[in-house]
Parts: structure tokens; sequence; C-alpha cells
């Protein structure tokens, strides 16, 4: 019997997992999936570029992440960070998108100070006050849920206001790269624990427990079924997979079941929610949009009128590559496409972002790299955002209960860090000091 099994070898798993280590502690991590690192999925194309295809940007210098590079000697870089937005039909400077996004996001934290509401709530309102306002409304609604694959209608100001926060403490404004990737920092994550502690392909079917004592029904590639039996488990799935566990009826489409269920944890599930993104990575022959008047090295282009509605290149990286995101609502309308139907929207839109003719765009693209994380089974979602009146959620849902599940992964930070990998590794390492206290 093991000391602990942690579900999951993404930031989360692999963090604690590494702390364990430390201290001498037993344990084995269990895999659903083929590879270690989660929503970090880095891969090399033929023609030799890095492409993420999940996590990418590093939001700001939060410690525990940036220690943790530091360790496995990897370098970051800053991304480029001029901006320019697409308004009708033209490149402009940003500055002003930014401006308007930035007055109303001031007066959100204002509000916030006195109670909890949707931003959609919050915008009704606003505007009532300062009509004014209503423009940069539009355009901060739009920053929000791009940012936070989220839906104004749901999102509490209160958390949108402690990410900023936070996000403002940490150089959060800043974004930086792995100059290797995220998957070079799982690898070194992995080359840190002893041979066999991660199995592969192992899914996690059911888990049943009382205190000190969980056991694990886990069906593995080839069909078999075998029990692992822990004194302790560290549940790191993301909080959809965790939502279908715990609040849909008895279903065979149901990852994993607890047994007994988790009613500790129903009401701060149904106060996360998991948003929905769209990215994909377009890798061309060349950085021909480098010849192109204000476009030479630019960092991020904003086209809320179009189906993607960002877009980033890897400047100051040479890489050829060009990324199209989509998030909340506008992740909606491309969700259930085919990737030959997204990919033809995709080169449509990057046509009219540069105004170049569609038929010379698509002789300088190689290939378009996509990962559809909304119907992948073991994630069903990109990253999580709190609803209104639920700032208690995160912190229920990172309790321990019996000193025997514990609980880590991004939705569970408190700090302001849910829905980034530097959320995640926090998780990780206040999970494994949770354990640690128990278990010593």
């Amino acid at each position: 019997m093991h000391e602990v099994v942690i579900v999951g070898a993404g930031a989360a798993g692999l963090t604690a997992a590494l702390e364990l280590r430390k201290a001498g502690i037993d344990f084995v991590i269990l895999e659903a999936r083929d590879r270690a690192g989660g929503r970090m999925f880095t891969i090399k194309s033929e023609a030799g570029n890095k492409i993420e295809l999940g996590a990418e940007l590093v939001h700001g210098l939060v410690p525990e992440l940036i220690n943790l590079v530091k360790a496995a000697n990897l370098k970051v870089v800053q991304a480029n960070d001029d901006h320019l937005a697409l308004e009708q039909r033209k490149l402009v400077n940003a500055n002003q998108y930014f401006q308007n996004t930035n007055d109303i996001l001031a007066a959100m934290t204002e509000y916030a100070e006195s109670g909890d509401m949707s931003f959609a709530q919050f915008g009704r309102l606003i505007t009532e006050e300062r009509p004014r306002l209503a423009s940069a409304l539009e355009q901060a609604t739009g920053y929000v849920e791009d940012l936070n694959a989220c839906y104004a209608e749901k999102v509490g100001i209160d958390w949108l206001a402690k990410t900023q926060r936070a996000s403002d403490e940490t150089e959060g404004y800043k974004f930086f790269r792995l100059l290797d990737g995220y998957g070079a920092l799982v690898d070194y994550l992995v080359a840190q624990l002893p041979a066999g502690k991660i199995e592969f392909d192992r899914v996690v079917r059911k888990i049943v427990w009382k205190k000190n004592e969980v056991v694990l029904e886990i069906s593995s590639g080839d069909g078999q079924v075998a029990a692992l039996a822990a004194r302790s488990a560290l549940i790191t799935l993301p909080v959809s997979i965790l939502q279908i566990a715990c609040l849909a009826a008895e279903s065979n489409s149901a990852v994993v079941r607890f047994e007994p269920p988790l009613d500790q944890k129903l009401e701060a599930l149904r106060s996360i929610e998991l948003g929905r993104a769209c990215r994909l990575s377009l890798e061309f022959r060349s950085r021909f949009w480098s010849e192109m008047e204000s476009l030479s090295n630019f960092g991020f282009i904003h086209s809320r009128s179009l189906p993607f509605t960002t877009w980033w290149s890897q400047a100051p990286d040479p890489a050829p590559v060009l990324v199209a995101w989509a998030a909340g609502p506008k992740a909606d309308k491309l969700f259930g496409k085919a990737k030959s139907e997204l990919g033809e929207l995709v080169m449509q839109s990057l046509a009219e972002v540069l105004e170049m003719p569609l038929a010379e765009l698509r002789e300088e693209l190689v290939e378009i790299h996509f990962h559809d994380w909304t119907s992948d089974p073991f994630t069903q979602g990109a990253y999580s955002h709190v609803k209104a009146n639920g700032m208690k959620a995160a912190k229920d849902l990172a309790l321990p209960i019996d000193s025997t599940l514990f609980f880590a992964g991004e939705a569970t930070d408190t700090d302001g860090f849910s829905g980034t990998v530097s959320g995640a590794v926090k998780s990780g390492i206040r999970a494994a000091k949770e354990l640690l206290q128990v278990l010593r």
C-alpha cells in the first residue's frame, strides 16, 4: 500500500510529487494520458518549430513557478508587448482599447468592495450611472471574456478584482514564455522523480474511500482493470471532471466516481466553471508579416469583430508561428466544428487582419496545429473562473476530507492565480504541505 496516490500528472500533480519526494514520502502518480503535463502540451513540428497546444504564456513572475523554472535552468523571455487592434478593417495602435478597458476595470474594483455580482450586472449598473462608458464597457467585456475564458453574465467581479490585484503584484501585465516551451518544464519535473513513479494510460474509474484508506479502480489502455490501495489520495483532476463525477447523474460518460460521494464539495463545484477556448497555431514557411508596415515585430492583435478575437506572434522568438485565439462566448460558436472547417475560418480571418489575399496566405501556410481541449475526455474545457457570489468556492474545493482525500489544481488556488500554470503549481505545493502535516 502506498502512502499517497496522486491522480493526474499535470502541473499540480508533478509539483506535489516533487515535494513529497523531497520529504521521503512513498507515492505513485496515475495519469490517464500517455504523457505527463496535462494542459501543458508542447510538440515539435516537422519543420523543427516548438508548438504549444495548451498553456503557453507565463503570466507575470509568480515565485513558485519562477523558482521551478530557475531550478530547471530554463530561460524565460518576455513576449513583445506591442498591441494592435482591428478597427473598421484597419490595424491601429491599441492604447485606447486598453485605456477604455482599464477605466472599466478600475470602476469594477470599486464596485467589488461593496459586494459581488456578475460582470454583466456590473456593466448595466455602471452604464446607467455613466452612459459615456458604454463603448468602453463593450471593449472591456471582450477583454474579460477573452482573457479568462469566461462569460460576462456568470463571472463574479469579486473574483475578477482579486485576480487583477494578484496580477498587479507579480507583474502580471507582462507576458513571458519559456524559450523551450512548457514541455521542458514538464520534462524537468518528471526527471526529478524516481523511475516508475508515474503510471501512464491509467484511467481512474472509481475511488472508494474511508478515513486513512483509499482504493482506486483503474482501467488501462489494454482494457485491463486493476485496484490500487493507498493511505491518502491527492486529486488533481480539472474541475470539469470533478463536476461530472459529483454533480452529473449516474452515467457511463463519467471518468471517475467517488464512493461515498463528495457531498462536501457540491456547493463549491456549482460556483466554479471551466470555460471554453479555441486555440490554433498556424505554422508558416517564413515570418512574411515582418515585411509589412507596423507588423515587423508585433506582439498581439485584437480583433473582436472576427471569430478569432486575439492573435499573437512568438516575438522576440523568430519562429514563423502565429496563434489564433477565441474564448468564452466566441469559443462557443466554434465548438463542434471540424479541424478543417476551423482551419478555413481562421485563414479567412487572418487574411482580413493582415489585409492579404487568401490565396497568398495559403501559399505561406505549412500546417495548422490544434488540440480540442473541450472535447478532450480528461479535460473538457480550458481553465477555471469563479461565478458571482462564489468566492468561497476555491477554498472549499481545496479543503482536505477526513485527512484522506486532498485536492489540488489551478481551480483550487485561492491567491488570485486560478486559470494559470502558476496557480496549479502553487496548489500542488500547498496540497503537499497538507499531506506532510498528516503523514508526519
